[in-house]
């Protein structure tokens, strides 16, 4: 019943200048029935590197939340995250949503 996720991502900036950018991204997660919902969790891991941005950069970012059904096409949903760059302090977030699909 529970289903994993996960993917692997490199983006290449080059600018018209000699400097450049590279991103590379991992994340897995997973998302797994509880109740009348589901219980969701993500993890993301980003190095950015290259000229254009000097010293390389690394960013963590964990996410946990409930996507909770309201109806066949309806659903409220909450998650929290905390995130991490290498160069400056933690910081944390917080979403509240409603979802309609028509």
């Amino acid at each position: 019943m529970v289903k994993l996720f996960a993917t692997v991502q490199r983006n290449k900036d080059d600018t018209t200048t000699a400097a450049t950018m590279t991103d590379k991204l991992y994340t897995v997660g997973l998302s797994a029935p509880v109740g009348q919902g589901s219980v969701l969790a993500g993890y993301a891991h980003t190095r950015r590197s290259g000229s254009l941005v000097g010293a390389d950069r690394d960013r963590n970012t964990l996410s946990v939340g409930y996507d909770y059904l309201l109806s066949k096409r309806t659903d409220l949903y909450t998650i929290a995250m905390s995130d991490k760059i290498n160069t400056a302090s933690r910081a944390a977030s917080f979403g509240l949503g409603l979802r309609h699909k028509f």
